[in-house]
């Protein structure tokens, strides 16, 4: 392809990821109304059940993209990695029978030995998991510690809301048949009036490290879509690559937009998450122009991409089930709490629909190259 068309697919990747992620996280993050006001405080507990119901979408959308996404291609890499170092091994053993060297028998223990070393999937998905949750509790740990000294830094603080007479950030009690009346009653006895979410931040004016656990498995997953669509030198096979991925990619930068708006993420802090995570399709995709297509199925660049893409997909468990979903269930009555599982299912079934419309693009475009092969 050339190279303006290659910079016009890149930017306009760009535009679109961050327009979709935005639109979410500005009309749900909410403003700062005044909750005593009966009409307000009527809307706000409006946007609220709004606000939770999208977020248990996203939920879903997070769980289908690591279990049907991810780790999919997970195994694939394990597969590959295990069939060439099984290939190699063969070799090694051909010309040691052949040679009968004693540097021949080292390669060929070596080859073994990290055939029999290397993780699962499985394996590495857990890691990434207990990782994260390692890392989470880490900073919950240190941070106590700093304000039984009173001590707490500016830099990490675990921000503890409480709002006299308003709604929770994440509506964990939603009485659709209650009066505005009925739920101004209901906020005064909760808690004496006050609302509590625990959500550990790194500054104020930052993301909080639930977010930042998501933007990093969300944007290992973007790169190496990128880097997939670098490596096209056929201008017909990049655009069929590029609506498939876009198809699963906007449904992700839409889910984390809702995530951001969940979290109450502070504007800068949000809208800089966002373009991030748009800018990682571009970035994987000048890469794959810079390299080559053998480089880029090279045994290390294999094995690197093995290893992220499975603590990513650990980090989207961790986030979904630990974070999202248990924040979103763990205080719904019956009647909430089945319409918010719900809305995972919903999710979970969005992407399965997008990922089949993915798939026959990419197989449309495949039989077209049969085709086209065939005939010549």
């Amino acid at each position: 392809m050339m190279l303006w068309a290659d910079v016009i697919a890149a930017v306009g990747v760009f535009l679109v990821l961050s327009l979709i992620g935005a639109i979410p996280f500005c009309f749900l993050r909410g403003g700062g109304h005044n909750p005593r006001r009966k009409g307000v405080r009527h809307q706000t507990n409006r946007s609220s059940v709004v606000l939770s119901l999208s977020n248990c979408f996203a939920c879903g959308v997070f769980l289908a993209t690591c279990f049907l996404g991810l780790i999919p291609h997970i195994r694939e890499h394990e597969l590959k990695i295990r069939t060439r170092l099984e290939k190699e091994e063969t070799y090694k053993l051909a010309n040691l029978t052949m040679v009968g060297t004693e540097v021949s028998h080292r390669e060929t223990v070596t080859h073994s030995q990290l055939l029999r070393s290397l993780p699962s999937s499985e394996l590495i998905v857990v890691m990434g998991f207990l990782l994260i949750l390692l890392i989470e509790q880490s900073v919950v740990f240190c941070q106590s510690n700093k304000k039984k000294n009173g001590q707490v830094p500016r830099a990490v603080k675990t921000a503890v809301v409480h709002e006299e007479t308003e709604e929770p950030l994440v509506m964990t009690d939603m009485n659709f048949m209650e009066s505005p009346d009925a739920d101004e009653s209901h906020s005064h006895h909760d808690h004496g009036g006050h609302s509590h979410h625990h959500a550990i931040v790194l500054d104020s004016n930052a993301l909080t490290l639930s977010s930042m656990l998501l933007l990093f498995g969300l944007s290992i997953h973007s790169i190496f879509e990128g880097l997939a669509l670098g490596l096209q030198n056929d201008a017909g096979d990049f655009v069929r690559l590029l609506i498939a991925i876009m198809l699963h990619e906007v449904l992700c930068a839409f889910a984390f937009g809702l995530s951001l708006a969940q979290q109450k993420a502070p504007a800068g802090g949000g809208f800089l998450s966002i373009c991030f995570l748009s800018a990682c399709i571009p970035f994987g995709m000048c890469v794959g122009f810079l390299i080559p297509a053998a480089g880029a199925d090279a045994d290390g660049t294999l094995l690197a991409r093995y290893a992220l893409e499975g603590l990513a997909a650990g980090t989207f468990v961790y986030v979904a089930c630990v974070e999202m979903l248990s924040s979103e269930l763990g205080h719904s009555h019956d009647r909430s709490g089945l319409l918010k599982a719900m809305f995972v299912v919903f999710g979970v079934i969005t992407f399965l629909i997008i990922s089949a419309l993915s798939k026959a693009e990419r197989e449309g475009g495949s039989d077209l190259h049969g085709a086209a092969d065939h005939a010549h």
